[in-house]
């Protein structure tokens, strides 16, 4: 999963340095996620060149995808949290 938030990261910002500064990981690690990812879907995701980052048409199919896959994660945290709280929750009730 980190390296579909890298992705997105990358996206956002812009940048693989401020992906890397706001995710806590090095530019080095960033570039190693996105490329991973680009492995695993047998595509060039993103184009690097001294103007900055630019998406490929792959890039620009895969990311709504992506970003679904990502927010579904999410919802699955929480909802797991959320039923760890309500767990806990009916034990105390039941003590």
């Amino acid at each position: 999963m980190n390296s579909y938030y890298a992705f997105i990261k990358v996206i956002e910002t812009g940048s693989f340095t401020k992906a890397a500064e706001e995710l806590g990981y090095t530019q080095s690690a960033i570039s190693q996620m996105v490329h991973s990812l680009e492995e695993e879907l047998s595509t060039t995701l993103i184009l690097r060149s001294r103007m900055g980052i630019t998406l490929t048409p792959d890039g620009e199919e895969f990311l709504p995808y992506i970003k679904n896959i990502c927010n579904s994660h999410r919802e699955l945290k929480e909802k797991l949290k959320e039923m760890k709280g309500l767990q806990s929750g009916l034990i105390c009730a039941l003590i």
